[in-house]
């Protein structure tokens, strides 16, 4: 097993290494650029941050493809769009909602799926700052909160109270190279690691972090939050185990695009990095609630994958975009009808068993004694990727479904759960499965 602590210590002694020469590089530029006029600091978040992409980089095998890519690619400039001591005045203003391909048409040395630090300007004179690895997918969550489809921040709140989009208009600001956009461009059929993933987006995604804070620090945007506070820009990795690099993303890329698994996720890049053949399977790939991935699946939308640490696109092969979301997704379980089985008593099931019942509520479809044994048998597929503990914490989240009206999504199917109400949830005895479909 490898030792976080042990990493740091040799990472950060070892000045020549990918890591200390790609960070002492990246901060470099940011210092010595004259069109950046804010002073580059670090807060106790950054510096984590920049200790982590060390240790993920010098983790790297110096003969891999990453690596290699890493060590050509990591002095790409980067461009400051907008520069200004007294107030930022955008050069390039665009009025909202976006015409996206306009934009991308006027600027040659510019694409929307690139990274950087940008700002919304209302014609108030306030205004917010963001930074993002993806212009464009960021763009889209801004429109989605103002048109009242995901959670309103004050920037959202201040526009619809204030004249709408009629009155606010967006800008980059500094352009900073989006590397995982470049190497997929370079290396389409790649199969990357999970660790391999999570190096790309630190890298990707730490020159706009630090932008972002020192911009919010220096300018103070009425539109961030309260002014008389430290507002702490947060990072998506402080912390990291190199272990990562030897777990496959999901599975090898012909598993990932299989025709059969019809549920996959995809990231700000419109690669697949996840898939099932249903939708519980891919929820538990990515470590998501089966009513997020719901709530999301089809709709242009992200949520975070904890599996993987970063947001994903949730969609079902074949079925066209439905749009935004119609409703803020609300976590709170909503009250559950307890089961009635067809012409069966809950209460004459065999005490020590859990039933998996098929959809006509009569027909048993498995019967064993123990929880996970039945996660097993109706997973097969994910659950051999899976170890003892994840499984357990799965079927756990299963349980909850017995003797109320909910189906539960397999890999084999959907089916009702029901137990003897006299049995113990937490018994270690067999468990029913039924088969929903009707």
């Amino acid at each position: 097993m490898h030792s976080f602590k042990n990493d740091y210590r040799e990472d950060l002694n070892h000045e020549n290494s990918l890591g200390s020469v790609v960070l002492h590089h990246f901060m470099n530029i940011l210092k010595i650029s004259d069109s950046i006029i804010p002073e580059i600091v670090l807060t106790n978040q950054g510096k984590l941050a920049k200790n982590t992409l060390i240790t993920m980089l010098n983790s790297l095998d110096k003969e891999s493809k990453i690596y290699e890519f890493i060590q050509a690619n990591y002095k790409l400039p980067i461009s400051v769009v907008t520069h200004n001591e007294i107030n930022l005045e955008p050069k390039f203003k665009y009025s909202l909602p976006l015409n996206l391909k306009k934009i991308e048409s006027k600027l040659s040395n510019f694409q929307l799926s690139d990274s950087g630090l940008y700002i919304f300007k209302h014609s108030s004179g306030k205004f917010a700052i963001g930074s993002v690895i993806n212009f464009q997918r960021r763009l889209r969550d801004h429109m989605s909160s103002i048109n009242g489809h995901r959670i309103m921040q004050k920037l959202h709140s201040f526009t619809k109270n204030n004249g709408g989009l009629n009155e606010l208009t967006w800008s980059p600001l500094i352009i900073t190279p989006n590397f995982y956009k470049l190497f997929i461009s370079l290396y389409p059929n790649y199969v990357f690691t999970k660790g391999e993933i999570q190096i790309f987006i630190a890298l990707t995604q730490f020159m706009t972090r630090v932008l972002e804070q020192c911009y919010i620090l220096y300018y103070k945007p009425e539109l961030n939050g309260n002014k008389k506070r430290t507002y702490n820009i947060l990072f998506s990795f402080t912390k990291w185990n190199p272990d990562l690099l030897l777990i496959s993303s999901v599975y090898g890329q012909d598993e990932v695009t299989n025709k059969y698994n019809i549920y996959r996720a995809i990231d700000e890049n419109n690669i697949i990095v996840a898939s099932s053949t249903s939708m519980n399977g891919l929820a538990t790939i990515l470590e998501i609630s089966l009513a997020g991935l719901k709530y999301h699946l089809g709709r242009e939308s992200f949520v975070y994958a904890k599996a993987l640490a970063f947001n994903v696109n949730i969609l079902k092969l074949g079925e066209i975009s439905k749009g935004n979301p119609k409703d803020h997704y609300r976590s709170k379980k909503l009250i559950r009808e307890n089961l009635e089985l067809k012409n069966i008593s809950l209460y004459s099931l065999d005490l020590g068993y859990v039933y998996i019942f098929n959809l006509d509520k009569e027909t048993i479809f498995i019967k064993k004694f123990t929880s996970p044994s039945i996660f097993k048998s109706i997973n097969p597929n994910i659950s051999a990727n899976l170890d003892s503990k994840t499984i357990k914490s799965k079927s756990d989240n299963m349980a909850t479904y017995i003797n109320k009206e909910l189906k539960y999504s397999s890999e084999l199917g959907e089916f009702f759960l029901a137990k003897n109400p006299h049995y113990a949830i937490n018994a270690k005895y067999p468990i029913i499965v039924v088969d929903i479909e009707i």
